[in-house]
């Protein structure tokens, strides 16, 4: 069992008023209002945990990718609503996995100064978090009811962070699922780097 459990959409949510509101959202032509709709209605059909999200709306402005997350506040982009709603599920769910990843920083007091990787360390830990983005959603493929072809393209990009990673003790823990066990084991090398000497 993982960390994450994830509730599939019942085939008696199909007449819910929640549902139709996402079908509405995925449409070509639907407003930013419905979009948001469709997200907010997503996480809740799903129960996934947003205690650690600040905010999560859509913005039709954010073309460069399908989501961002900055310190818990998830912006969802017009690309997320180019498949189905299973899709658009786990992009919103990969987003929420990134809101946790910011409150375990911060809880074990590690401030990072920007967005940017400064040191290996920083690098090998951008690495480890997108993985377990893409590692949740895939895992969580049958309460998604995401396709053979969804999670294969998140199998995919699990194995490419994990190349990216090139971190042996840190791999071997995410190839298990221990992502929190390798994330303290980069906070500890982290602040042993950037504890100042006297």
């Amino acid at each position: 069992m993982g960390k994450y459990a994830l509730r599939a959409i019942k085939p008696s949510d199909a007449n819910r008023s929640d549902l139709q509101a996402i079908v509405a959202g995925l449409a070509a032509d639907a407003t930013p209002a419905a979009r948001q709709t469709a997200v907010q209605n997503l996480a809740k059909l799903h129960g996934m945990d947003l205690k650690t999200t600040k905010s999560l709306r859509y913005d039709a402005t954010l073309t460069s990718r399908d989501g961002k997350n900055v310190k818990g506040d998830i912006r969802i982009g017009p690309g997320a609503f180019k498949d189905d709603y299973h899709w658009l599920a786990g992009v919103v769910f990969h987003e929420v996995v990134h809101s946790d990843q910011f409150e375990f920083y911060a809880k074990n007091g590690v401030q990072f100064a920007n967005e940017e990787a400064k040191s290996e360390t920083e690098r090998v830990i951008v690495a480890l978090d997108e993985c377990e983005g893409f590692y949740w959603p895939w895992y969580c493929s049958k309460a998604l009811e995401l396709s053979a072809d969804q999670q294969s393209k998140l199998r995919r990009e699990v194995q490419l962070w994990l190349i990216d990673v090139d971190d042996k003790p840190t791999v071997e823990l995410a190839r298990k699922g221990q992502f929190e066990e390798a994330r303290l084991a980069l906070i500890k090398r982290w602040t042993a780097e950037n504890t100042k000497k006297p």
